[in-house]
């Protein structure tokens, strides 16, 4: 504490006596508690800062590591690639019938890739088909929901009440039935 605080012949003291005094010393040591909480705060902030600032340094070293050990494998496996190039395309005359079975196993892996194309897409057909016709049921449900709705405006009667909710009941679930295969 400061040595305001202690003498009893502060402005404060003269002003107020010692309830202005104490009321001065309450409110210095507020202030005093408030400056050390921010400077303290401040201290944190400025050690938070430095911490990140020494991370970013490291972390723009590993990048540059990274990045050169990066590009070195990107031309280690370009350099790679070109011999086993070299070393697997083209004719193998010393191995009678090769090429002619590479050839083959060309032909049938694009033949498999078309086979997929086609049943991917009759099959998207075929789920679209089963899908559009349980629209149409729905509609037809809701339709009918709606017709018997009609009929009742007037009358209220049980019987059409009975079936217009069991055609409002059938869409839903139509409609929850998701796998379509």
């Amino acid at each position: 504490m400061s040595s305001i605080v202690t003498a009893p012949s502060s402005y404060a003291h003269k002003i107020g006596g010692k309830k202005g005094q104490e009321k001065f010393t309450s409110k210095q040591e507020k202030e005093e508690r408030e400056f050390l909480e921010a400077w303290q705060k401040e201290r944190e902030a400025v050690a938070r800062r430095e911490e990140i600032a020494r991370a970013l340094d490291v972390a723009q070293v590993d990048k540059q590591t990274l990045g050169q050990a990066a590009f070195q494998h990107k031309t280690a496996q370009t350099e790679l690639d070109q011999m086993y190039a070299q070393l697997f395309n083209g004719a193998t005359p010393e191995v009678p019938g090769e090429d002619q079975m590479e050839q083959t196993l060309q032909h049938l892996i694009l033949y498999l890739d078309q086979c997929q194309l086609q049943f991917n897409t009759d099959s998207a057909g075929e789920a679209l088909r089963r899908a559009e016709s349980r629209i149409a049921a729905g509609n037809k449900n809701m339709q009918e929901a709606l017709s018997m709705s009609r009929v009742d405006m007037m009358g209220r009667g049980t019987f059409i009440d009975m079936m217009e909710r069991d055609a409002l009941s059938r869409p839903p679930s139509l409609y929850r039935k998701r796998s379509f295969t």
